[in-house]
């Protein structure tokens, strides 16, 4: 019997003005396995199908079996409020002085401070489970091989929580978030590939991942504006399947060395929502008896990305060099709410994108155990990655800053100013400033085998 132990050490070189990939794959590679960080370069199971097709024909007939566990610690303290920051209830009487001297009314609509939800009262802590199973095959006799690769989490497949990151996410959470964690991590992947290899040196992969396009579109009746029901509604929701490409090519120079280089696509899920709302005796400003209304939202982006890697085996079964360079186009980011930063840059005006610079890194353990009947090898992982400490503090004075919601006003009816209006005053949950880190930890088994 062989035993391996691999120590790896990666720094990921994220700039705190730089945003980084951080769906599931993307973030922690192959969990379990044992060159967990070096997924598209080492042969690290028919996972391959996801992030190197050109390796299966190294693999040939194989199944892998992986069970691993993400704890997300993960924290943002918040900056005392100032004295004065407050929006109190004189908001509804308001009408907001102009510098010509007329008056209009309240352009941010903002909720009294006081109607909140305790600002900073979502926990960012999370802990999910996945099983990952994933075949390669050998059709024709090394020439041309397939593999499939399901991710699964544990509970729910995939969720999407959309949320604002300015002053707009008072009236839900009240709350920042992680940007790249979350949401992000908590969705299913399905690939699978093809490869031909050519007289045992040249290997070509082409693999499809399955993304999702949802549409909701609802139609409302409502009868009593006043008693508002929604008794009357039909929804109507398609989810249609996308798979989007990735290529690869590997050339095998030596028996103990080749290079490799892959190219993914941009993908993401995407859900476009609609929305038809009819009155009892109601016409709007255009002459229609209904109004329309419609948001896009887009999640798990990952922009297009391009590899290129070395496998060297430099003492077989005892000692490898790997390496590979990865370039993401994320100057295309989009976030759930199609928010566009590129990159995010040190969040001191009005958004509240969190996203920190982080080191990870990685211990492996392998062994191969030998049988007259059959041969598995059982490797465990586990990862940490650490999330260095940023602190913001916003700039009322720069371009797009965080926005006065309450700005000098005089009562609508009384025509006198209103004391709660003098100075700044803003509900945004990032003002005057906040704090992140944290520590993501995960581990795993991969029990892999021939057929």
């Amino acid at each position: 019997m062989k035993k391996k132990v691999i120590i790896q050490i990666l720094l990921l070189l994220i700039f705190s003005v730089s945003i980084y990939g951080n769906t599931l794959f993307e973030s922690f590679g192959s969990i379990g396995h044992e060159n967990s960080l070096n997924s598209r370069v080492a042969l690290n199971g028919a996972n391959a199908s996801y992030f190197n097709p050109a390796l299966i024909p190294l693999l040939k007939n194989r199944t892998d079996v992986s069970f691993f566990i993400l704890h997300q610690n993960l924290d943002i303290s918040y900056k005392k409020r100032p004295d004065g920051s407050d929006i109190t209830e004189r908001i509804y009487d308001a009408k907001q002085m102009e510098p010509n001297g007329t008056t209009n009314p309240i352009k941010y609509k903002p909720y009294p401070t006081n109607y909140l939800k305790k600002r900073g009262s979502l926990n960012p802590d999370n802990t999910m489970a996945y099983l990952n199973i994933g075949v390669s095959k050998e059709l024709i006799k090394e020439k041309l091989f397939m593999g499939v690769n399901a991710l699964i989490p544990a509970g729910s497949f995939m969720i999407m929580d959309p949320y604002f990151v300015n002053e707009n996410e008072q009236y839900f959470s009240n709350s920042l978030r992680f940007q790249l964690y979350g949401d992000r991590l908590q969705n299913g992947s399905f690939s699978f590939a093809g490869a031909y290899y050519y007289k045992k040196f040249l290997s070509f992969g082409v693999g499809l991942t399955m993304s999702i396009a949802s549409t909701a579109d609802t139609q409302i009746y409502v009868d009593d504006v006043v008693e508002q029901k929604l008794d009357k509604m039909r929804p109507y929701v398609v989810a249609d399947t996308n798979f989007i490409p990735h290529l690869a090519i590997l050339l095998k120079t030596s028996k103990n060395f080749f290079i490799t280089s892959t190219f993914h696509f941009e993908y993401k899920n995407s859900i476009d929502i609609k929305t038809k709302t009819m009155f009892f005796d109601y016409e709007n400003k255009d002459g229609n008896k209904f109004n329309e209304q419609s948001v896009g939202f887009t999640y798990y982006y990952e922009p297009l990305r391009a590899s290129l890697g070395f496998n060297w085996k430099v003492l077989p079964d005892f000692l490898t060099i790997m390496s590979s360079v990865l370039y993401s186009k994320w100057s295309s980011y989009t976030s759930r709410v199609n928010k566009i930063p590129t990159p995010v840059p040190s969040q001191t005006g009005r958004t509240n994108y969190v996203d920190n610079s982080q080191i990870g890194f990685a211990f492996s353990w392998g062994k191969l155990f030998v049988f007259s009947f059959m041969k598995f090898n059982l490797s465990a992982n586990f990862q940490l990655h650490y999330l260095i400490p940023r602190s913001v503090t916003k700039n009322l004075n720069q371009k797009y800053a965080v926005v006065d919601e309450f700005p000098d006003s005089v009562d609508s009816k009384t025509g006198e100013y209103i004391e709660d209006s003098r100075g700044f005053q803003s509900n945004n949950p990032g003002y005057p400033g906040f704090r992140s880190s944290g520590l993501v930890l995960a581990g795993g088994l991969n029990l892999s085998f021939e057929l």
